[in-house]
């Protein structure tokens, strides 16, 4: 093996790794791009389903205050 072979050994070797790095990071990038945007909408999903939850809570309230209020009436009116 000559000296010339062995540099464009090394030379090959650092290409495929440098473009190695640049596809890991770009790959990395898309991972953690896709994993933000499901966070977010998770997230998302999960706000909304607490506010169905307090609004229907609130509507079982106003039924039960309005049940009382009208038993109450009721017993006064007898």
């Amino acid at each position: 093996m000559t000296g010339e072979e062995s540099s464009q050994r090394v030379m090959t070797a650092r290409r495929s790794s440098a473009y190695g790095e640049v596809m890991g990071k770009t790959i990395l990038t898309i991972l953690g791009v896709v994993l933000a945007v499901w966070l977010v909408m998770t997230v998302i999903g999960a706000i909304i389903s607490m506010l169905k939850f307090f609004f229907f809570i609130g509507l079982v309230a106003v039924m039960v205050v309005l049940a009382v209020t009208v038993v109450s009436k009721m017993s006064k009116s007898n």
